[in-house]
């Protein structure tokens, strides 16, 4: 069983002057605790401790425009932070995003900097989630990229990315850029389907790894209290000379909220690892089963969360 409380704070907007563009500042924490009957937490991303209380992140955002031109600064401190910003030790584990962005024209924006990946369907920060701990798919693809992308809106059903960005998860690249990625977004009504693509090398390793990944993200909104979404994501590692490994992810999430302050998300995920590329441990298959429930206090939540991993 796992307890989180999370709390949201805004600011608000400041402005010296009234004629100056504003300055909105928002951010949260979140703190847990969890209890494994093994002693030993799941292998995923920001629930590492069992059987204590544990920090999280406290984070705050800045977000400014002026006219077309945009400057965010995303910070964070805490576990959660370091396991998620990578350069653990250094100045750089406070930056969760860091990016300018410049929009030419109402169809047309480009973000250079530092922000989160365009993969999968979960997201670093705990509020966003309906579920506090993390899948395995979202523990091993891409938190975040360093680079430059283009958003274009092509009508009101279709939209795309395509970007050029440093290794994957770094902050910077002494080697330059080595991947590229593009998304293509189709919305109508209640339904919305992503579909994304990634590729390049690493730098560190001397096989000429390079990683691609695929990404279907599926989301139907039946009403204003049930939302039901898919995610399914497969990662190869091409070596030179050798086989081709992959490890594969189907997720699927249903939330429904009885009312404001009350609300439970169920997710199950099959993670297909058979090459041990994630986990270590050839022809594994995990089978996970999340669910948790929200409760509401203004800006409060507490979740009571219980989990099962089966391997």
């Amino acid at each position: 069983m796992v307890l989180i409380i999370l709390s949201n704070f805004a600011f608000g907007q400041t402005q010296t002057e009234e004629k100056k563009p504003v300055v909105n500042i928002s951010g949260f924490a979140d703190v847990y605790y969890q209890y494994a009957l093994k002693k030993t937490a799941t292998p995923t991303s920001f629930t590492e401790q069992p059987n204590s209380f544990t920090l999280g992140m406290a984070s705050v955002k800045l977000e400014k425009t002026v006219k077309n031109v945009g400057l965010v600064a995303d910070l964070g401190w805490g576990p959660r932070a370091e396991n998620a910003n990578g350069s653990i030790g250094t100045s750089l584990a406070s930056i969760k995003q860091l990016y300018l962005t410049y929009a030419p024209s109402e169809k047309l924006k480009f973000t250079f900097g530092n922000f989160f990946t365009f993969v999968g369907y979960e997201v670093v920060d705990a509020p966003l989630n309906n579920n506090y701990s993390m899948s395995y798919g979202f523990s091993k693809g891409p938190f975040f990229h360093t680079g430059l992308k283009a958003d274009y809106v092509f009508n009101e059903n279709w939209s795309a990315l395509l970007g050029v960005f440093d290794e994957t998860d770094k902050k910077f690249d002494i080697d330059g850029p080595r991947n590229v990625g593009g998304q293509i977004t189709y919305a109508k009504g209640k339904v919305k389907l992503l579909a994304g693509y990634l590729a390049g090398k690493v730098s560190e390793d001397s096989t000429g790894l390079l990683n691609q990944q695929g990404d279907l993200t599926a989301t139907f909104q039946a009403n204003n209290k049930c939302l039901l979404a898919l995610n399914v994501s497969k990662k190869f590692y091409l070596r030179e000379n050798t086989a081709t490994n992959s490890w594969t992810t189907f997720a699927a999430y249903q939330n429904y909220a009885f009312n404001d302050k009350f609300s439970l998300a169920l997710r199950e995920e099959v993670f297909l690892d058979n090459n041990g590329e994630a986990l270590g441990t050839s022809d594994n298959s995990i089978f996970a089963a999340t669910l948790s429930g929200t409760y509401k206090i203004n800006d409060l939540k507490l979740i009571t969360e219980f989990r099962l991993d089966h391997s």
